[in-house]
């Protein structure tokens, strides 16, 4: 619940509301000047309220408690900028989702019942980069930048494994262009992905190559390049795709636009933890391969204050990841509830537009769909996932007078389906999956933000105000109807 600020300004926001959810954000520009840029921002939001299920009369404590800290720094020299910069990341919460086998507990071995089972799990990110670039010239730029990410979850996938996986992201880039004549330029981009885990059997590297020839004229841009990645101890030595961009105004204001790209998607612990926190903590997701991911489509800002987008296109992936929600319960040993991601071989048609709208300072607006349907490559049918087949995103922004100001918020999803697997031998159907949809999303959220002066704001948010009931996994609900109000400073 941030309203915009002056990005030259510092500022701080704090909220509250029901469900016991709880907001802070705070940006602070400590100096801002030609030759050098240091600034800080914090971000926090917990939550600690009764959720209902869909599935059953029960409810159930949803915890969360999130904080992130981010601080950058960057000099500016005759001839180039350097950038240092760090982050980290605590999310602290419980794996709050029904029971996958609820009746489980009835009939948990004496020797389970000494682990203490507790869902309480923290993951915690942290990061540090630093880099140079050059400035624009016609001779050669070039920007170099080595990184760390780290990941560390407090707990494991088993309820008596209290400590979960660690790991190390090394990451080292390297882009080198050349301009020549008027409108050409060569390059090469060259990257290494180290990654290291508490676990050895885990580790591997990754090297990357991208050389590439662009083309810049006033109505054309064309970039044909090769991506190349080099894998150690993870799976295809070599692997090759497709590097091609064009965009093409072929009438004013007219834009025909379309790319073939692919290369290898890292799935890391940090990756997957921030598509879901409630991610599997015990070992790292299998990566995926792209080797083609086509789009086509159509760009034209001729309407004025209007810009629309329009694009179709197909992906596919080998190893492309898909959630399920899963549990293990056998030999005395039990295992948290969790978010699994299964591999499959797939491909996915796209279709969709974005159409934006301006009006000086008093409006804006946008309208977007996506749609997205994955299929097995090999074989038939669907894939059963939590992402949807379809997605709406509406937005309005309206600033009423020089004091008020309205944005709403509408987001519908549709064809979002489960999948369970539960591994036990303590019921007669030891092994089984259950498949079934989920109930779409529609969630409309409105906001007010009201300033006495360009220091002193408050700030009211209603989220899902037609308290709509649905999962965001399968026994996970979501809250309904909650709201927060707060006030705002910026100096």
């Amino acid at each position: 619940m941030q309203p915009a600020v002056n990005p030259k300004q510092s500022y701080i926001n704090l909220a509250m509301g029901n469900y016991l959810n709880a907001a802070a954000n705070a940006g602070f520009r400590i100096f801002d000047s030609e030759t050098d840029q240091l600034g800080v921002w914090y971000q926090h939001s917990s939550t600690n309220g009764k959720l209902k299920y869909l599935e059953n009369d029960k409810k159930v404590t949803q915890r969360r408690n999130d904080n992130i800290l981010n601080l950058s720094y960057k000099h500016t020299f005759e001839k180039l900028s350097w950038k240092i910069g760090g982050a980290y990341r605590s999310n602290a919460f419980n794996y709050y989702g029904m029971p996958l086998i609820p009746e489980i507990m009835d009939i948990i071995p004496e020797s389970m019942k000494t682990f203490k089972m507790t869902n309480q799990q923290r993951v915690q990110q942290y990061s540090l980069h630093t880099g140079i670039e050059s400035k624009d010239n016609e001779k050669l730029n070039y920007d170099l930048s080595v990184g760390y990410n780290g990941y560390k979850s407090r707990l494991g996938f088993l309820y008596e494994d209290k400590n979960g996986l660690t790991e190390n992201h090394i990451e080292t880039r390297f882009n080198l262009s050349a301009p020549f004549g008027k409108y050409y330029a060569i390059g090469l981009g060259v990257g290494m992905d180290n990654l290291i885990y508490s676990q050895d059997q885990y580790n591997y590297t990754v090297i990357r190559l991208n050389p590439n020839f662009n083309i810049t004229k006033n109505n054309l841009k064309f970039r044909a390049g090769l991506n190349v990645d080099i894998s150690f101890n993870d799976g295809t030595t070599f692997r090759f795709a497709p590097d091609l961009n064009l965009e093409w105004e072929f009438e004013k204001s007219f834009f025909l636009f379309t790319s073939l790209e692919g290369g290898k998607e890292l799935n890391t612990m940090n990756k997957m933890s921030v598509r879901s926190i409630y991610a599997d903590p015990s070992r790292p997701a299998t990566n995926s391969y792209t080797p083609a991911d086509w789009t086509f489509g159509l760009r034209t800002n001729y309407l004025a204050n209007f810009n629309v987008n329009l694009y179709t296109g197909i992906k596919t992936t080998t190893d492309a990841l898909f959630d399920y929600r899963t549990l293990i319960a056998y030999d005395g040993v039990l295992s948290r509830d969790v978010i699994s991601f299964f591999a499959m071989d797939a491909y996915a048609w796209k279709v969709g537009f974005d159409i934006n709208y301006k009006y000086k300072d008093r409006v804006k607006a946008q309208i977007n769909w996506a749609h997205n349907e994955w299929h097995y490559r090999h074989g038939k049918g669907k894939i059963r996932t939590a992402l949807p087949v379809n997605e709406w995103n509406l937005g309005l922004d309206v600033n009423a007078t020089k004091h008020l100001a309205f944005d709403l918020d509408i987001y519908l999803a549709n064809g979002r389906e489960y999948r369970n697997a539960i591994e036990t031998d303590m019921k007669p159907d030891a092994d089984f999956f259950s498949f079934g949809k989920m109930k779409n999303i529609f969630n409309v959220n409105l906001g007010a933000t009201y300033r006495f002066n360009d220091s002193v704001h408050l700030l009211v948010q209603a989220n899902n105000i037609f308290a709509q009931h649905y999962n965001l996994y399968y026994g996970m609900p979501a809250q309904r109807f909650n709201i927060m109000a707060g006030v705002g400073v910026c100096f």
